[in-house]
């Protein structure tokens, strides 16, 4: 470049003297001197042979270039990313194949295509920005993520870089743009956060279950938590019932140890009559999941008693699962029984496997504990003889309190609360003083590495694990630990991490394996690079091809290596190989064979790139489609995948038939095998009026996701049926997910019936308190009524009572003063000692009506005393009268406010009998009968016409109208029967509710 530069100065200077001698020449003379003229064509000629060589050099670096250009024309033609070349304003000057392929570009690129076609509207604001800051020089390059609208109008995510072209200026007359797609791992993004919604569903549903894990590792009481595991497994699965059964591996018998939902009879006569048959009896023979469908005509119950059982506990399905410990043993048998046939999904299943693993799991510890227990001694003197030390500390890591082993802490016991100062090494004594002060806070196990004094004075590292012991309280009664000698293994871990850090240096400028290899390839003789090919010295000798090459895979290594080794070509190929840690891993190796001068195969000279990551991708992809195929074959919904077809506007006219799964097979009776591949149209011409076509071609359009409930009765079904759609766009085809809502709809309408006859009760129930409210509005004038009644009748026991007495000892006063104006004193005496029981029977009287007024018995003692008390005071006055009293109720039983009333009704009721029926015999009954509350009184007396009475004024004399009204007051009924010399019944009845309880 220098000498062109030099050749460039002396060509200027050259023509510069030939011009000036030129301009001398047609100035002075026409007629140049000789000696000028020969230098000057001895110049010319000189500079000619330059120039000749000049344009021999030009000539090379133009074909030099010329390659360049082609092999650079084709690395930025056939580059994996999109490569574009802008105008200012963003037309799209130039593209690669990967571009044009994204773009929807298939022929040539035409002109005036504007790159901002394809942004998708709500990303061209952004990447105008982008322009903005790159033109200003904000940034030297762009970065960001764009959505582009492709020619077949489908979707894609690209992450590009811009970067402004500049002129000889330095202004920006174009862009430089390079794309990545991000299409593919966007949508497998979005596939995972989908998984994750989906786990965080059953995460949720499982909060029981973490809940009864927090109980198995705090609860001793193994029929407790096993309970708790029960109900939970009712609970998630909708079962009716629930039982777990004990496996006794000596007499191979099962007993219930934990149920729900079933009565008691059922546990006896399981562990009774059920040995050996029933579905829990056949999975302890298979080992393995059983469920019955329909328990009646299974051949596992038909014939046994297990069916009669069943049957009388109104079982139709079963699902029994074994319980099997960790070893595989089996410990017991969990089942779950439906009332209705019912088909298991796998999710419940699964949760049902996760609950039963608890169960195993808690029956095995329990089975564990004796035999722990008779182990312990052993286990003592075993740790004697054990490398390693077990020890007893306090609370607070004060005191140890005890040791067990080999002396690794010197002197502890004897020094108190100085061990720790003085056993373990200055340097880690905070750390080990902060990790006992966390575990003491948290309660969790300690676990730590930390150096420590030995006898001879010299420090030695130990691991140190102590687990807390807790009373029922949750306080830290001690720690119980174990601590073993790793001073060996921590030198050669430190050795180890050296020669790591030699080695680690050695390979970080590759980022895979350089590998030699032996001609027959049972030799790795050195490696350079990762830890995934291990070489001869690793494994000490021997076929390294047997030894690191899984076998399934040697016929198709040792052909391809034959095919290399006989077309003298490179080894390319992927394969498996066991790695420096035995894990099995992918790598892409691609080999040169090395030969002598006579053509002699020496070696193979390679590279290894581990593809481990890359294989687990694409297993995993294939994984997640298989899942996805699965659950589309099993879902009970409709699944269908269409692929719009478009006329030349690029209108959706018509869909092509991609995929349906069985459900919506089974829901429009087709079959996939004559439908996937043809028009929806020609299929089902009719169809074009629906409105769920309607749907799918605005979907189609717009992008927009839509739900549709709607009935249809097309020629696709059998009959009407309504049916709910959610029509999604996925990429260009559109997916619609399928639901029969029939039944729904069906519940929807008789829930809409149901409660139009709802609304009519309420009205009907609305006028019946209209009326009652009526009524009631009339109880003031009622009570006004009953008080003078009441007044009436007790001025009627006045006089007919106390008024007669009182006259007659008026009357016996004013003779007894006559006798004693005649001097009779011993007359008179005997006069005046017949007042005394005169006097008692009118203050009995004069106590009985007051009584009656308001017995205080009734408020001390209730109800059921002041009718005792009552009775006893109807005996002492009606002597020839049995008056018999039942009670089936208990006090508690009966409403405070409606005691009074009841009293009244028995008291005017039993008035009535011993006064005006002429009975000898009445029963008084109190009862609480079929919810309601009763109260009865009969006699056998001259009975009545209970009409006739009830028409006349007789009815406000014997009080039947207030018992009546006292009765409807809090909701209840009198019911009066009654013939003439057939005695009479009264019966009153109030209902026995909360409401009426707390009247």
């Amino acid at each position: 470049m220098v000498s062109s530069y030099i050749r460039q100065e002396k060509f200027d200077e050259l023509r510069r003297r030939v011009e000036e001698i030129l301009g001398n020449r047609n100035e002075q003379s026409q007629d140049p001197s000789g000696l000028d003229v020969t230098r000057l064509i001895h110049e010319l000629e000189a500079r000619q042979v330059e120039l000749e060589n000049r344009n021999e050099e030009l000539r090379t670096a133009k074909n030099d270039l010329q390659e360049s250009i082609s092999l650079y024309g084709d690395l930025y033609e056939h580059a994996p990313v999109g490569y574009l070349d802008l105008s200012l304003d963003g037309l799209i000057a130039r593209a690669n194949s990967a571009a044009r392929k994204r773009l929807g570009i298939i022929s040539h690129l035409p002109p005036d295509l504007s790159f901002h076609a394809f942004i998708h509207t709500g990303d061209l604001g952004k990447f105008r920005a982008l322009m903005r800051r790159v033109g200003k020089g904000e940034e030297e390059k762009g970065t960001c993520g764009l959505r582009i609208v492709c020619k077949d109008q489908a979707e894609a995510i690209i992450q590009l870089e811009l970067s402004p072209a500049r002129d000889e200026e330095r202004k920006v007359k174009g862009w430089r743009l390079v794309f990545v797609d991000m299409t593919e791992r966007k949508r497998a993004e979005q596939k995972v956060v989908e998984r994750k919604e989906h786990l965080r569903a059953e995460l949720k549903a499982m909060a029981r279950l973490q809940k009864i894990s927090s109980m198995c590792a705090t609860d001793g009481a193994m029929g407790t938590v096993l309970g708790e595991i029960v109900d939970a497994a009712v609970a998630i699965s909708g079962a009716d019932f629930g039982a777990i059964q004990l496996f006794d591996g000596k007499t191979s018998m099962l007993s219930v140890v934990a149920q729900q939902g079933f009565p008691q009879w059922w546990t006896d006569s399981w562990n009774m009559a059920c040995k050996g048959r029933g579905a829990c009896c056949t999975v302890v023979k298979r080992r393995k999941r059983t469920v019955i469908q329909n328990v009646e005509e299974s051949p596992v119950f038909i014939g046994t008693p297990a069916r009669d059982i069943m049957v009388r506990a109104g079982v139709k399905t079963v699902q029994c699962t074994p319980l099997l410990s960790r070893s595989g043993v089996l410990v017991g048998v969990f089942s779950t029984h439906y009332k209705v046939q019912k088909r298991l999904e796998e999710r419940t299943l699964r949760l049902l496997d996760m609950f039963g693993r608890h169960a195993a799991d808690i029956i095995e510890r329990a089975q564990l504990v004796e035999e722990l227990r008779r182990r312990e001694e052993r286990l003592r003197a075993l740790v004697q003889a054990s490398s390693d030390a077990i020890y007893r500390i306090s609370p607070d890591w004060k005191e140890i309190r005890r040791i067990y082993g080999f002396d690794v802490i010197l002197g502890a016991e004897s020094q108190g609360g100085y061990w720790l100062k003085n056993c373990i090494h200055p340097d880690d004594q905070m750390a080990m003083l902060a990790k006992i002060n966390e575990s003491m806070r948290t309660k969790s196990i300690l676990e730590h590495e930390y150096r420590f004094s030995r006898a001879d004075g010299s420090f030695g590292w130990r691991f140190a694990r102590a687990i807390p012991l807790l009373d029922e309280n949750g306080k830290i009664l001690e720690w119980f630990g174990a601590a073993s000698d790793i001073t060996q293994h921590k030198q050669a871990e430190n050795a180890l991490r050296e020669s790591e850090e030699r080695f680690r240096a050695l390979v970080q400028a590759s980022s895979d394996v350089i590998y030699q290899m032996s001609p027959d390839w049972k030799e790795v003789r050195r490696v350079f690079g990762r830890d995934h090919i291990v070489d001869m010295e690793s494994i000490g000798g021997g076929n390294w091809f047997q030894k690191h090459i899984p076998p399934e895979d040697h016929p198709a290594m040792l052909a391809k290596i034959g095919e290399c080794i006989r077309s003298d070509s490179i080894f390319e190929h992927e394969h498996r190989v066991l790695r420096l840690d035995g894990s099995p891993g992918w790598v892409f190796s691609r080999a040169i064979p090395l030969k002598d001068a006579n053509g002699k195969l020496l070696g193979w000279f390679g590279a290894a790139s581990d593809i481990t990551q890359r294989k687990q991708a694409e297993n995993s992809l294939r994984e997640s489609e298989e899942r996805f195929r699965v659950a589309q074959e099993l879902s009970p919904d409709g699944f269908t995948i269409f692929r719009p077809v478009r006329d030349a506007a690029g209108n959706v006219t018509d869909f092509d038939w991609v995929y349906e799964n069985p459900a919506i097979a089974r829901m429009t009776g087709s079959d996939p095998k004559e439908i996937v591949g043809r028009r929806l149209l020609d299929i089902l011409p009719g169809y074009r009026a629906s409105s769920f076509f309607k749907a799918y071609r605005h979907v189609a359009q717009t992008g927009e996701t839509l739900v549709l409930e709607d009935l249809y009765g097309g020629d696709s079904v059998l009959k009407p049926t309504w049916f709910r759609v959610a029509v999604v766009r996925m990429g260009g085809d559109i997916a619609i997910l399928t639901q029969d809502i029939s039944a729904r709809k069906k519940m929807e309408e008789e829930l809409r019936r149901s409660q139009e006859e709802l609304e009519k009760r309420v009205r009907e129930r609305t006028a019946s308190l209209e009326a009652a409210n009526e009524k009631l509005r009339l109880v003031p004038s009622k009570l006004i009524e009953v008080q003078e009644n009441e007044s009436k009748r007790l001025a009627s026991d006045l006089h007919d009572s106390i008024g007669q007495t009182l006259a007659a000892l008026k009357f016996r006063i004013e003779h007894v003063s006559t006798v004693v104006r005649d001097g009779k004193a011993k007359e008179a005496d005997r006069l005046l000692g017949e007042f005394v029981p005169i006097i008692q029977r009118s203050i009995d009287e004069t106590r009985m009506i007051s009584m009656g007024l308001k017995p205080t018995v009734l408020s001390e003692q209730g109800l059921l005393a002041a009718l005792e008390w009552y009775r006893r005071q109807l005996l002492a006055v009606y002597s020839k009268i049995h008056i018999e009293f039942e009670t089936a109720i208990q006090e508690e039983d009966i409403p405070e406010a409606l005691k009074i009333a009841m009293f009244r009704i028995a008291q005017e009721a039993l008035n009535n009998s011993c006064k005006h029926s002429g009975a000898e015999w009445i029963d008084v009954r109190v009862a609480l009968n079929e919810g309601n509350i009763e109260l009865v009184i009969s006699d056998d007396g001259i009975g009545m016409d209970v009409g006739y009475i009830l028409k006349s004024t007789a009815a406000k004399s014997l009080g039947l109208i207030g018992m009546k009204e006292r009765a409807e007051i809090f909701g209840g009924k009198l019911y009066i029967e009654s013939a003439l010399e057939e005695g009479a019944r009264v019966r009153a009845v109030w209902p026995a509710t909360e409401d009426a309880r707390s009247l």
